[in-house]
């Protein structure tokens, strides 16, 4: 979560941090320290029962992104937004890559909304690796391919896959 929120104000994006109380102090560091290196950023807190209030004023997100293993496998039944939340929102990526299609994805497909979830990071993450240390070069197809079968040995492995 804190990667996302770095990457989003370094890259020009209005970011709120939705948490619980007791993540203030680690939020308000966060903020502390983008500010640190990019004084213009525009980031702010927000608790999470102050998020339905925010959406009528700020008319809905363009990105919400779950950085919580809320929604993981076993716990494949919790969510960590409201759907109220999930329709106000353009597009909606789920760092759980265990099960594939979390709730919270289901949910924002259902409403229409495009969906990215875990897995997809996972294995970007790893080509990226493989990229800078080995001089690999990979074939969009064949990360799209690979990202299928990760997804699948996970299901089978620990039956937590949709």
């Amino acid at each position: 979560g804190r990667m996302m929120a770095i990457g989003s104000c370094f890259g020009g994006c209005d970011v709120v941090v939705v948490i619980r109380m007791s993540s203030v102090p680690r939020a308000e560091a966060l903020s502390a320290d983008i500010r640190a290196l990019r004084p213009d950023a525009k980031i702010r807190i927000c608790l999470m029962d102050e998020l339905l209030p925010l959406i009528g004023e700020e008319g809905g997100f363009d990105l919400l992104c779950n950085a919580t293993p809320v929604g993981m496998y076993p716990k494949t039944d919790a969510m960590p937004a409201q759907e109220e939340v999930i329709k106000a929102c353009g597009c909606v990526f789920d760092a759980i890559y265990n099960p594939g299609r979390t709730r919270l994805l289901e949910v924002a497909q259902r409403h229409g909304i495009p969906t990215v979830g875990g897995m997809s990071m996972l294995v970007w993450q790893a080509v990226a690796a493989h990229e800078t240390w080995d001089g690999d070069r990979y074939d969009p197809g064949d990360i799209q391919k690979l990202t299928e079968e990760m997804s699948q040995l996970v299901s089978l492995q620990f039956g937590g896959g949709k």
